[in-house]
């Protein structure tokens, strides 16, 4: 299915059968994070600009991903994460002064922990984000 438009992809799947990825809308040009279960797509919403991607699921339903977000003129891409109906900009959640301006998140396991590529003063790498307090120290994906 699709949310309207006439292109959906998925890109991950969990261990109790949820979707996520993107689909496009009606109007063929703007596209959205969706998860799909129980037989029906669910749009994630974005972080206030038009556009976002789910890119990966983990067992406990919470997804990571890209979202624009209106800045200025033109949208800026910042890595999200949805836990419990929510999308949150992961910038939202670092600290401020650390230099990082995190992009897209690719994977999270089912300890919570995101990696994903971002900018460090100004320059790409790669990140992993462990939620504080974090016990798991399980084999994940």
């Amino acid at each position: 299915g699709t949310l309207g438009g006439y292109v959906s992809e998925a890109q991950d799947i969990n261990d109790a059968d949820q979707i996520v990825g993107y689909s496009y809308l009606a109007d063929g040009s703007t596209y959205r994070a969706f998860m799909y279960e129980h037989g029906q797509m669910f749009d994630l919403g974005t972080l206030g600009g038009p556009n976002s991607i789910a890119r990966a699921i983990n067992n406990r339903g919470e997804v990571v991903g890209t979202a624009d977000t209106p800045v200025g003129s033109y949208p800026t891409y910042r890595a999200f994460a949805y836990r419990q109906g929510v999308m949150t900009d992961l910038n939202e959640l670092i600290d401020p002064m650390s230099g990082w301006t995190l992009l897209e998140a690719s994977d999270i396991n089912d300890c919570g922990q995101i990696v994903g590529y971002g900018l460090i003063d100004g320059y790409g790498h790669g990140f992993l984000l462990t939620p504080v307090g974090q016990t798991c120290c399980g084999s994940e994906d």
